[in-house]
């Protein structure tokens, strides 16, 4: 058993602990500024309003009671009212009419005097002398002033000024003749230009007419060819026409009997004639027999179904028949009969007796015969 070795294993599971995730931040005692510290007394510390120190040596205050509150007394509904409201009215005049304020005004009158007359502006203004007077006299000896030093000057711009001026002038009739020299140069260049312009302008109209002239004669050849060839064509049109109108006018001629084979036209006149006569006779032969064909049977049919509904018709003990007549009007009588019948009896028979029976009636008995029978006329 000593070899033997203990081995476990197991899933992973999370740490079961208590601890939190963070650190709270525990409250510290340390002051990191001293302004904000409650310790530090601010001010002087002998005034009477330090209040850090009175609040440590003060005691609380005891409390006091709230004073008593005094419940409120409402009125109740059912008391009478303690005294009536009365509509006082109110002028409001002030506030609807426009008050026109009061000003009080008072009439005062005055007189100026008259105006007394001003006669020291008349007199001449003179300044007050201050000083003493003095004067002076310079005479031509004291050569204060040469007169042909003093002039030069001006005398020397005065000319100089006035021979620039001519100077200029001269300068600008000479370039003004220049000008006109030049601008004579110039119109006999552009005289000279404009004659070429015009025999080039003249030159490039009689190329231009030329050309314009050649294209329309040009233009007409094309036209003339082209109305030659509508001719040519026209012509080879109108030839084959002509072959085709005589080719057609002829048949038709021919047609119409203007140009005809004798032998033809006899056979086309006499025995087609004759032919046709004698085929439309057959034909109206055949539709006649047709039709008379058609009404023997529609009639024979019509005869079988009167026998076979007389044949269903009821009979009396005897063996006659009762025929409803009351559909038709001239004979006024609602029953044919009793008449004899058989189912062997013919049509002819069975008239006879509606007949017999219509003849031996007094209100039958001048009545005529019907166009299609007794029989057609009761069962039509």
């Amino acid at each position: 058993m000593d070899d033997v070795q203990y081995s476990f294993a197991a899933k992973p599971r999370p740490v079961q602990t208590t601890r939190a995730k963070y650190r709270e931040k525990k409250p510290s005692n340390t002051v990191f500024n001293i302004m904000n510290d409650p310790r530090v007394a601010r001010g002087s510390v002998y005034a009477a309003a330090n209040s850090i120190h009175l609040k440590r040596d003060a005691a609380p205050p005891a409390p006091t009671a709230p004073p008593p509150t005094v419940p409120v007394k409402k009125n109740s509904i059912y008391e009478p009212p303690t005294s009536l409201s009365t509509y006082i009215p109110v002028d409001l005049t002030a506030f609807l009419v426009e008050q026109t304020p009061t000003i009080e005004s008072l009439d005062v009158q005055t007189q100026t005097d008259a105006f007394l007359p001003n006669d020291k502006h008349k007199k001449p203004f003179v300044l007050k002398k201050t000083g003493i007077d003095a004067s002076t006299e310079i005479l031509e000896e004291d050569g204060l002033f040469n007169f042909d030093a003093e002039v030069q000057p001006l005398l020397n711009v005065l000319v100089n000024k006035t021979l620039q001026q001519a100077r200029a002038e001269v300068e600008r009739e000479t370039e003004l003749h220049h000008i006109s020299l030049y601008l004579s140069d110039l119109h006999v260049k552009k005289r000279v230009e404009a004659d070429g312009v015009a025999k080039l302008v003249e030159a490039a109209v009689a190329a231009q007419e030329a050309k314009e002239r050649e294209t329309t004669e040009r233009a007409q050849r094309l036209a003339e060819m082209d109305i030659l060839q509508q001719k040519v064509a026209a012509l080879k049109v109108g030839h084959r026409l002509l072959d085709d109108a005589i080719a057609n006018a002829d048949a038709q001629l021919r047609k119409n009997g203007v140009f005809y084979d004798p032998l033809k036209r006899l056979v086309e006149t006499g025995f087609m004639k004759w032919m046709y006569t004698q085929a439309d006779a057959a034909v109206d032969a055949h539709l006649v027999t047709h039709a008379l064909l058609d009404d023997l049977l529609e009639y024979s049919l019509h005869k079988q179904r009167i026998l076979a509904t007389l044949a269903r018709l009821p009979t009396t003990g005897d063996g006659c028949l009762l025929l409803d007549a009351r559909h038709v009007d001239l004979w006024n009588v609602p029953a044919v009969g009793p008449i004899a019948y058989s189912p062997r009896h013919t049509f002819a028979v069975i008239e006879a007796h509606i007949e017999a029976w219509l003849q031996g009636n007094e209100s039958t008995a001048e009545l005529p015969r019907p166009d299609g029978g007794y029989l057609q006329a009761l069962f039509p």
